[in-house]
């Protein structure tokens, strides 16, 4: 059944709009030379339903490290004016920075907005997004593959220490994180420069590199350790229809989707079959 069947109007046009936007930055990394592949939710969708999940609400792609930061500082200027690049960190290029708690990057439409976690005390208003993530080299080393991780986390919450004021406000937590928030409150984290801490971040990140490490990771990803693949799992890429469109997908798509959802051919129950953002379209 195709995705229409399953959705009303609005939520077919955030598609559209959504699809408008991956167009885009699909035909700017074509013309650059930069690998991007489709990814998580998408993936799935472009191999299970040929397009969206009928009740997934955002699109996912993922690029090499590499390619990522260079996308970032130049890819700006060769989109149309309404597709902006938001990014936590500061880089060379004319994308904006944002404050949005979060250390991967959206691209966005500027003509249109939605209204996110609809059932938060302050629910979010962004413009129409796709999420870009970047894959990172790790060690294989296991004791340097800890090391790594341990060091990736303790950047990461000083990041989010910085943004307490916005996680506390917007977001469901658990309490021993909404404790973490209150210390932070008190040591006034939020007066650090979010930005240079995303860049020190992301630093860290480049330690290795994403072609000449024996395996990589997505450590945006809601998936984590499930996302660690040695880089030829991604490669060249091939390509895959995804609503009527050819897009890239990596080369060893399938063990990618079956490691981050198992039996992947296999709808969830009706009753997990949910947006993930609670998401409402506005169009202006």
């Amino acid at each position: 059944m195709h995705m229409t069947d399953y959705m009303d109007v609005e939520f077919s046009k955030l598609h559209e709009y959504e699809l408008g936007i991956l167009k885009n930055v699909a035909a700017v990394c074509d013309r650059m030379g930069l690998k991007y592949y489709l990814a998580e939710g998408t993936l799935l969708g472009a191999i299970r339903h040929h397009g969206f999940i009928p009740w997934d609400d955002d699109i996912d792609i993922c690029m090499p490290r590499d390619d990522y930061e260079t996308f970032l500082s130049n890819a700006q200027q060769e989109l149309p004016n309404h597709i902006i690049i938001y990014t936590a960190k500061i880089t060379k290029g004319s994308g904006k920075n944002d404050q949005m708690g979060q250390l991967f990057t959206k691209v966005m439409d500027d003509r249109y907005k939605v209204i996110c976690d609809l059932e938060a005390e302050i629910p979010k208003h962004r413009k129409v997004f796709i999420d870009l993530f970047p894959i990172d080299g790790i060690p294989e080393n296991v004791l340097l593959q800890k090391i790594h991780f341990m060091r990736i986390f303790v950047r990461w919450e000083i990041f989010r220490c910085t943004m307490w004021k916005r996680i506390k406000r917007d977001r469901k937590i658990s309490w021993w994180k909404k404790a973490g928030l209150t210390v932070a409150a008190v040591l006034r984290m939020d007066r650090l420069n979010s930005q240079k801490i995303a860049s020190w971040y992301d630093r860290l990140l480049l330690k290795y590199s994403f072609r000449e490490s024996g395996l990589t990771i997505n450590f945006s990803s809601a998936y984590k350790q499930k996302t660690i693949f040695p880089p030829d799992y991604y490669g060249e890429g091939r390509v895959a229809s995804f609503e009527g469109f050819l897009f890239r997908i990596p080369n060893e798509t399938e063990k990618i989707l079956k490691s981050e959802y198992g039996d992947y051919m296999t709808p969830p129950p009706m009753k997990e079959r949910k947006s993930k953002h609670n998401i409402k379209l506005i169009e202006k």
